[in-house]
């Protein structure tokens, strides 16, 4: 978004300038704009420490059958399918940069501190926003993801509820991010929030 805005009303000029040369009329609907999720390490870095702690799990043979048999429905994989194990261990931590959201976790990430992390909550090889992950979702895979995500939440909250030093520090990590930049959404004041997608 920090690339996006200073270039914005050039892209609204190039509308209009195919306006004039084609001699139509243009019309701009805008519904989502997201901005990229900012980091803060201190947040992270606490998730990971209790993600750790609670661990991953390990898939029962009903769990490791629906899985082979979900991964034979998927066309290609990110990078190959791990094996079935890889939710028992948890994933070396990485250094996040500015990362991407397909919600408004991004646009509140520049106004709060937001951590994040992800729970193994599909079979590997699966992507997200699929039928095969919604498969996942529904059954003990999923809920057993979700119990791995749950626990890590509890226990952060907890610790950055008892000690004050945590949430200065994330504080502080924000601050240090942000840089100055202001948080600025380009929809229009009068567009409304769309609702009706499932028609």
């Amino acid at each position: 978004m920090t690339t996006l805005l200073p270039i914005w009303n050039r892209i609204l000029n190039c509308a209009k300038g195919a306006e004039l040369q084609t001699e139509t009329k243009s019309e701009l609907e805008l519904e989502m704009s997201y901005w990229n999720t900012l980091p803060n390490d201190t947040l992270n870095h606490l998730l990971y420490k209790n993600l750790m702690l609670v661990g991953g799990y390990e898939t029962n043979a009903d769990e490791s059958k629906f899985a082979e048999a979900l991964r034979k429905t998927l066309v290609s994989t990110r990078g190959g399918a791990s094996d079935l194990g890889s939710q028992a261990r948890v994933m070396p931590f990485a250094e996040s940069g500015t990362g991407v959201a397909s919600t408004d976790v991004g646009d509140l990430s520049w106004q709060y501190p937001t951590g994040g992390f992800g729970a193994a909550t599909f079979v590997p090889g699966v992507n997200a926003h699929t039928w095969q992950a919604a498969a996942c979702a529904g059954m003990s895979i999923g809920q057993k993801g979700m119990l791995v995500a749950a626990k890590t939440l509890a226990l952060s909250a907890i610790e950055i509820f008892a000690d004050p030093k945590i949430t200065d520090a994330a504080k502080l990590d924000f601050t240090r991010r942000v840089a100055g930049r202001k948080y600025e959404s380009v929809i229009p004041e009068h567009e409304k929030p769309r609702f009706e997608y499932w028609k």
